[in-house]
């Protein structure tokens, strides 16, 4: 085998090798495109069937309600707080009204016991009168 030889079949096998590498960098763009295309439509099937008309539409309704409610909801929240708060305002009201009973009740003893001692006075003097008319007329 001569140079010249040894040099064309080097030659023959490297452009068989880009040629065979030149066929599967080929087929594998060609496989990648086909899979890039097979998931693109598969991805539009799944929008749409996520995204039908009528589910659209109740999305934004239900997402429309979760924005009205985080707008509500500060107005409506009572916190813990505020009941504590409230409660204890409410506790001392209470307790200035139980207050003011007893004082009223107290005040209601002190008037009757006052009244019963003027009537039972009231009731002795008429005796001492009596007595008094009964010895004058002796």
């Amino acid at each position: 085998m001569t140079v010249t030889a040894a040099v064309t079949a080097t030659g023959i096998l490297v452009g068989a090798f880009i040629a065979w590498n030149g066929f599967l960098i080929t087929v594998i763009r060609f496989l990648i495109a086909r899979v890039v295309k097979d998931m693109d439509t598969r991805f539009a099937a799944l929008s749409e069937r996520m995204c039908s008309p009528s589910k659209c539409e109740e999305l934004k309704r239900v997402s429309r309600e979760i924005a009205e409610t985080r707008v509500e909801l500060p107005l409506a929240y009572f916190r813990r707080e505020d009941a504590i708060r409230e409660s204890t305002v409410n506790a001392a009201k209470f307790d200035a009204l139980a207050s003011a009973q007893a004082q009223f009740v107290l005040r209601e003893d002190q008037i009757r016991e006052t009244t019963v001692m003027h009537a039972k006075l009231d009731a002795l003097a008429g005796q001492i009168q009596r007595l008094l008319e009964r010895n004058a007329q002796a």
